[in-house]
């Protein structure tokens, strides 16, 4: 049986989103899961040596959110005729029990996280990184009409009838999206997330620079990367992100949600965690596999009891409406002032 770390890392084994949220688990506990989430900040300012008075204040900074908890799990099954057929063969044995539980692994990586991660809850699925890093959509029971800083930073194409346009993919668009979001927040995010349509368009433009050159040797020559980084920022290409998140453009469409595109999603792994029950943190029910009465089968369940919270939305960016089947007479710089949401966020007086 897989211990737990070996199928930690197993699930965050090549995805870097899944690895960093791996990293990012917390244990927890009670009825459903609590967190605080700041929005505001002490008071404070300067006062002379002497003489001084401190302004005596106590803002309200912190609210609490509250996610339920959530059941991810795989179920592991052997038949209990196959085994008896080869009891005599151990080796044998251990390959049939093996495969089964390696394939379980894999699964919960790919039909339970995988694509999860980019998918809007429903049903009893885990809350995911799309519905924490949103700029409409009620999050961990607050409302954005209730605390107006509860939404993510956001760039988004032109959809103004007669004039549509999505983003351009060009590294210039995704430098000033980044920096101007990191400029209100303080903060740069770790990591933007994003189809490999939209990184490929990205990565030859890296190529196409007058600086890059193939390592070339005596027996050849190497072309190409496989890490791009804007502005100490990683561009991670994700399979899932493309299917459930993105679509062609439609210039016909007059608001956000029917102009389409892809997306991009930046975040910032310091205001997100992974909850988990202790016990059920990607484990083997602690009871073995059993027999089941309804059949000649033995089974057990691969267990993970959580959710993904984030303890701030503002911190996140998220970029809509990319078109990466632009032109080269189309691309063309955004308008920060009229595509980006930054207005929304007050400094210093909301977090």
């Amino acid at each position: 049986m897989w211990p737990v770390k070996k199928i930690t890392r197993h699930v965050g084994m090549d995805h870097p989103i899944l690895d960093s949220l791996l990293r990012r688990a917390k244990s927890g506990g009670g009825n459903q899961i609590n967190f605080d989430i700041e929005y505001n900040l002490q008071q404070g300012g300067w006062i002379a040596h002497n003489p001084g008075t401190m302004t005596a204040s106590t803002p309200a900074i912190v609210t609490k959110g509250t996610m339920d908890w959530r059941t991810a799990y795989v179920w592991c099954e052997m038949n209990r005729v196959e085994t008896k057929r080869i009891a005599k063969d151990p080796d044998a044995v251990f390959d049939m029990f093996k495969t089964r539980v390696d394939n379980a692994v894999v699964a919960m990586k790919q039909r339970n996280w995988a694509a999860k991660i980019w998918t809007t809850q429903t049903s009893e699925c885990v809350d995911s990184l799309v519905d924490a890093i949103n700029d409409t959509a009620t999050y961990a029971g607050i409302t954005i009409g209730d605390l107006p800083s509860w939404k993510c930073a956001s760039a988004e194409g032109i959809y103004t009838p007669g004039s549509q346009k999505g983003i351009s993919p060009i590294i210039r668009n995704v430098q000033t999206i980044i920096n101007r979001h990191a400029e209100r927040v303080n903060e740069k995010i770790d990591m933007l997330a994003t189809s490999g349509a939209v990184y490929e368009r990205l990565k030859d433009q890296v190529q196409g620079m007058p600086g890059y050159r193939p390592i070339q040797g005596p027996d050849g020559a190497r072309v190409g990367f496989t890490d791009l980084w804007i502005d100490n920022v990683p561009i991670v290409s994700d399979a899932w992100f493309a299917d459930t998140l993105c679509s062609n453009i439609d210039l016909a469409g007059t608001t956000r949600a029917t102009l389409d595109g892809h997306q991009a999603i930046g975040i910032n792994w310091n205001y997100i965690d992974l909850i988990y029950l202790p016990g059920m943190f990607f484990e083997w029910d602690s009871e073995g596999f059993r027999g089941l009465r309804t059949d000649l089968s033995w089974a057990n369940t691969l267990q993970f009891h959580g959710n993904i919270v984030s303890r701030s939305r503002r911190h996140h960016l998220r970029i809509y409406n990319i078109d990466p089947a632009q032109s080269t007479g189309e691309l063309g710089p955004i308008s920060v002032d009229d595509q980006m949401n930054l207005a929304a966020f007050a400094i210093p007086a909301e977090l």
